[in-house]
């Protein structure tokens, strides 16, 4: 019998996991993506464990620009308690992504305030599963007794269409509104299921002026979103209904839906 590794987190204490964004040293731009959209992935998945609140990948993205730390740079004890007070965070990880001869390398480091808790190093064929095992492996070393985080739980049981999603995230916020559109039409053609591909679908649709679709597909993604559970995919559709809603000039009801999402 194998036993359980002892939890990192204490009784009663909650993890604040900043993950920082993934490191594309591979050499090809083509995985540029990874840095925050694949990154951001696996926060909404290890998110899911109880006692584990992830910070959003983009807002660590630019505290780690702020306080002018590279990705990749090395968190020595002076720049990990920087970071980690800057983003009131209690864990961080850091994660670079290689190629080798099995397609993919993932190497992570898990830190809290007193440094280096242990590295492991992930190989594989696609990224999107790899992302999987390092939510699983991040929520079985902080939480041993939580059920295992599980990406497809999050968004599609097909890893294409996972790297499909982050590929379409990475285009809609370079400014490709119409080309991250066909990226999450794929995804709704092959899984209807998927939530966050419709919610994305909205946000892009919102970006390019469609405002109508965009609000309309927001309030299913709502509705879908809080049948399934899914908390912070419902604070997502009624952010962006808020704003659709400003942009329209009608702000008595778009205040009142960002005072029910905001804090």
């Amino acid at each position: 019998r194998t036993l359980a590794p002892a939890p990192l987190l204490q009784p009663g204490e909650v993890g604040r996991v900043a993950l920082l964004p993934l490191e594309n040293a591979t050499g090809q731009a083509a995985f540029a993506w990874v840095e925050v959209r694949l990154t951001q992935m696996v926060a909404d998945t290890l998110d899911q464990t109880p006692r584990v609140a992830v910070l959003r990948a983009d807002d660590v993205k630019k505290t780690v620009a702020a306080l002018g730390i590279k990705t990749g740079d090395e968190l020595g004890p002076a720049t990990l308690k920087r970071l980690a007070r800057s983003l009131g965070a209690n864990w961080l990880v850091a994660t670079r992504v290689e190629l080798d001869e099995d397609g993919f390398r993932l190497r992570y480091t898990l830190y809290d305030l007193a440094g280096a808790r242990g590295s492991r190093t992930l190989s594989g064929p696609d990224l999107t599963l790899l992302g999987n095992t390092l939510s699983a492996q991040l929520s079985r070393r902080l939480d041993p007794q939580a059920l295992r985080a599980d990406l497809k739980d999050q968004f599609s049981a097909d890893p294409v269409l996972n790297q499909l999603y982050a590929m379409g995230l990475d285009r809609g916020a370079k400014g490709g509104g119409a080309q991250a559109v066909k990226y999450f039409e794929v995804c709704l053609d092959r899984d209807p299921a998927f939530l966050r591909a419709r919610h994305q679908l909205a946000v892009n649709r919102y970006r390019l002026g469609e405002w109508e679709p965009a609000i309309t597909i927001a309030r299913e993604v709502a509705t879908s979103a809080r049948e399934a559970g899914d908390e912070r995919l419902v604070a997502d559709a009624l952010y962006l209904q808020a704003g659709i809603l400003a942009s329209r000039g009608e702000y008595t009801q778009a205040e009142t839906m960002f005072a029910e999402v905001l804090p």
